[in-house]
């Protein structure tokens, strides 16, 4: 072998033999590593229901050597096949196995190099509500439990800020001028007290 040259795939530089594995041990695998890592409850759960659904197409005992981009490809007809057309749905499920692919890809148990398939679908434009239907969804509940007057409340809040859904789910009372009302997180707060007493 010459001099400076490289053989093999190499992790922390170390040279490294390709080992197959079953995708659902690698995948076993990548899920430890993430709780150990500390990620949320929440996250490892998507994980493993996109793992659970990509095995009902693959079968359990699919290698990591027999994912291809083909393959994938194939994993999205499927879905498609089965009624899923939504852009967002197919996107969601790849974009959850890439990182299991990448962690099998740099631990040496995938040979294959590819970028990672994105569907760019047809944009339509969704029908605005109607001031009936406006009127409809941001009338005050008929009963005054928590649950009603939150989901009350984070429609008023959506409606009336114009913020996205998650910059919604990020906002902190911090985060809000209550004497200038640059935001009404204030009513999530006022009707979340008054339920709960």
């Amino acid at each position: 072998m010459r001099k400076g040259s490289k053989q093999g795939k190499r992790i922390d530089g170390q040279a490294v033999r390709m080992t197959d594995r079953r995708f659902l041990d690698v995948a076993d695998e990548f899920l430890k590593v993430k709780e150990s890592m500390g990620l949320s409850e929440q996250t490892i759960k998507t994980y493993q229901w996109n793992i659970k659904y990509f095995i009902r197409f693959a079968g359990a005992d699919v290698k990591c050597s027999q994912l291809t981009l083909e393959f994938l490809l194939e994993y999205l007809d499927d879905m498609r096949a089965r009624g899923i057309t939504n852009n967002v749905t197919l996107n969601t499920a790849i974009q959850n196995l890439s990182p299991i692919i990448h962690y099998a890809r740099d631990r040496g148990y995938c040979p294959h190099r590819y970028l990672m398939p994105f569907i760019r679908g047809q944009v339509t434009d969704k029908k605005p509500y109607t001031k009936e239907e406006l009127e409809t969804i941001l009338e005050p509940p008929d009963k005054r439990d928590f649950t009603h007057m939150r989901t009350w409340a984070i429609l008023w809040t959506l409606a009336s800020t114009g913020m996205r859904a998650r910059e919604l789910r990020e906002l902190r009372i911090e985060n809000v001028d209550f004497s200038n009302m640059l935001s009404v997180l204030c009513y999530v707060e006022k009707y979340a007290i008054l339920s709960a007493l």
